[in-house]
């Protein structure tokens, strides 16, 4: 029909960059000038923290966002996003002090801890048997304390040995010393009366 009127209207698409750490999906790949596109975040790796979403159109020029919304302009629109990792802290504890203490994000493998120490205190002895909870990948933030084994101290036999030995050493001394004395008391007796009676 000679008389009918087109009316064209352009329409723009909507190009989302994606990565591999965290998925988003807009509500149109495509959309007129003036449209409201609404975009949503689907899912986001674990230990993954987004910084900023950023719309642009292909002229480089900055969409305006209200809340998680903008407004189609007269162009196509690229939406990106910046993202960083968490830095989860994890803290190794042997007997109250902190012996190792890093930053890991998740996943990390944890490095190997040499196995703690602790001194004996005079009555009792101690044995590292392992940490509080089983060390794995780190997950988030994180203390392992140190687990000791308490042991009483014994003192060795051959101390005790020696000991009953130098009782009886000395026992012996003043035994045999006693009887030297009671020896000598016997003669010098013996010699008195011996001179009392040559003097009759």
């Amino acid at each position: 029909n000679s008389n009918s009127t087109y009316h064209i209207e352009s329409v723009y698409a909507v190009n989302i960059l994606n990565n591999d750490k965290i998925e988003f999906s807009v509500s149109g790949s495509f959309a007129k000038s003036g449209d409201i596109i609404t975009i949503s975040v689907d899912e986001i790796e674990e230990g993954i923290i987004i910084n900023k979403l950023y719309y642009v159109t292909k002229s480089m020029e900055e969409i305006k966002i209200d809340s998680d919304k903008f407004e189609m302009p007269k162009d196509d629109v690229y939406i990106g996003i910046s993202y960083s990792y968490i830095e989860y802290v994890v803290t190794f504890i042997s007997d109250g002090v902190i012996i190792k203490e890093g930053k890991y994000h998740y996943g990390d493998v944890i490095e190997t801890i040499q196995a703690p120490k602790k001194a004996n205190d005079g009555d009792y002895s101690y044995e590292f048997v392992g940490w509080d909870k089983e060390v794995t990948e780190v997950k988030g933030d994180v203390v392992y304390t140190a687990i000791f084994e308490t042991r009483p101290l014994t003192r060795p036999v051959i101390e005790e040995k020696v000991s009953i030995i130098k009782i009886i050493k000395i026992a012996g001394i003043v035994f045999l010393s006693g009887c030297f004395i009671g020896v000598c008391i016997i003669i010098t007796m013996k010699k008195i009366k011996n001179i009392k009676k040559r003097g009759k």
